[in-house]
This record gives structure tokens, sequence and C-alpha cells, in this order.
């Protein structure tokens, strides 16, 4: 029951940092303006400077980023979003 209501927290806490565009260290993120369509995790927020780990080295860019939804999340990969 704990773990359930922990899990529906951190849900309801993901959402609102959708909802308000705010990013935490552990965040999924797309970036719509890279040609790959992979998903990101955050590893580290320095202002709006992001840094993100993947193909063994460190990243960093600016905030042109969105949260991942969690279609591209279960999918791995960016997918085409309508705005």
């Amino acid at each position: 029951n704990q773990l359930l209501m922990q899990q529906l927290r951190e849900k309801a806490a993901l959402e609102y940092r959708r909802q308000h565009n705010i990013f935490e260290v552990g965040d999924k993120v797309a970036h719509p303006k890279f040609s790959n369509m992979n998903i990101y995790e955050i590893c580290e927020i320095k202002g709006d400077l992001f840094t993100v780990f993947y193909d063994r080295k460190s990243h960093s860019f600016k905030s042109d980023v969105r949260h991942a939804t969690d279609e591209e999340i279960k999918a791995g990969k960016r997918l085409e979003v309508n705005q």
C-alpha cells in the first residue's frame, strides 16, 4: 500500500513538472531539434544548461528540451508529437 502511494505521488509530481515545464535530474527528455530520436535522462542542471549522458559521454545543451511522454519512454525514442 505504501509503495502504491509513493508511485502515485511520483506520477503526480511528474505530471505537475510536465504541465509547468519544470525539469529535475532524472527526468526523461526529448530534444525536438536533434536529428536522432533518442530519449535522454537529465543527469545535471546548471541554470538553463542540461547535461545528459549518452554514447558513453556527457553532453550539455540549452533548455530546448521537452519532457518525454509516457509513450516515448515506453518506446525508448522520440515520437512525433502534434502540438
